[in-house]
């Protein structure tokens, strides 16, 4: 009688969403794209529920993620050899020992962020939402505040500023707390 999978769907996802936020910024710091970061990480995704059976749960998910990313990302270089953007073999292997290193604070600094999101004004967030969610471009934004974009411009410098921050402080704060 054949055996049942070992792995399930929803021990699969719970394990790979603690290890998302990680496994982008570390795709991201190596394609600075965002469009060929959202293609790395599916593809990373994957070829992890492709190969779970294979997954030691002894070891840490999140080393066993960013060694498939290392892979994923060393073919996304390859195809990519000819743009004088693209980050080194070394560079990537350098970026996913840090990138494991620093997981924890990864994720911890990234719920930080959203509180300060929820902090901010309304009038600041639509702005925010519409960069970094919808994707818009600084002259789309101008056009829907009816505001030129070099106002843009200032006003997105200004809430990066609080943002960066607020995380800080936050950050800080965290770190005097025993």
């Amino acid at each position: 009688m054949p055996q049942p999978p070992s792995h399930s769907r929803e021990t699969f996802l719970k394990r790979f969403l603690e290890v998302e936020r990680p496994l982008r910024a570390y795709l991201y710091s190596v394609t600075r794209d965002v469009h060929d970061t959202e293609d790395l990480v599916q593809i990373v995704g994957q070829e992890l529920w492709t190969k779970d059976e294979a997954y030691d749960p002894a070891r840490p998910f999140i080393a066993w993620t960013l060694g498939m990313a290392r892979l994923v990302a060393l073919r996304w270089r390859r195809s990519k050899a000819r743009s004088p953007l693209v980050v080194s073999e070394e560079a990537i292997e350098w970026l996913a020992a840090e990138t494991e290193a620093h997981a924890e604070a990864i994720n911890r600094r990234h719920l930080m962020l959203g509180e300060c999101i929820e902090e901010l004004p309304e009038k600041w967030r639509k702005p925010l939402r519409w960069k970094y969610f919808d994707g818009l471009s600084h002259r789309e934004i101008a056009e829907r505040l009816q505001r030129r974009v070099s106002a843009v411009d200032m006003l997105l410098s200004r809430i990066r500023q609080r943002l960066r921050d607020c995380v800080e402080a936050k950050w800080a704060q965290e770190e005097c707390t025993p």
